[in-house]
């Protein structure tokens, strides 16, 4: 049967630091959640009639009734690389 060897551990002041930098990583961490939630609560968000105007997308125009004109069936092109060429 092989022999054992003991194996020996030595422990450094290096743990302790890492510990410390952890709890003041934690620390911060707790703190920037806790702004972000009170942030979140204090959030307003805007009246139903703004967001289905930006939501429409830009330069899409109302008419008077408030409501958008009818889809017109033309197609988007992506520019090729000629029309991009200088």
């Amino acid at each position: 049967m092989a022999k054992k060897d003991k194996v020996h551990f030595q422990y450094s002041g290096d743990l302790d630091a890492v510990d410390s930098d952890l709890a003041e990583a934690m620390e911060q961490l707790d703190l920037t959640n806790t702004r972000i939630s009170e942030l979140l609560r204090a959030y307003d968000p805007p009246p139903p009639e703004t967001a289905n105007v930006a939501a429409s997308g830009p330069g899409a125009s109302q008419d008077s009734s408030g409501e958008l004109p009818p889809h017109t069936d033309q197609t988007f092109e992506p520019p090729t690389a000629q029309d991009t060429a200088p």
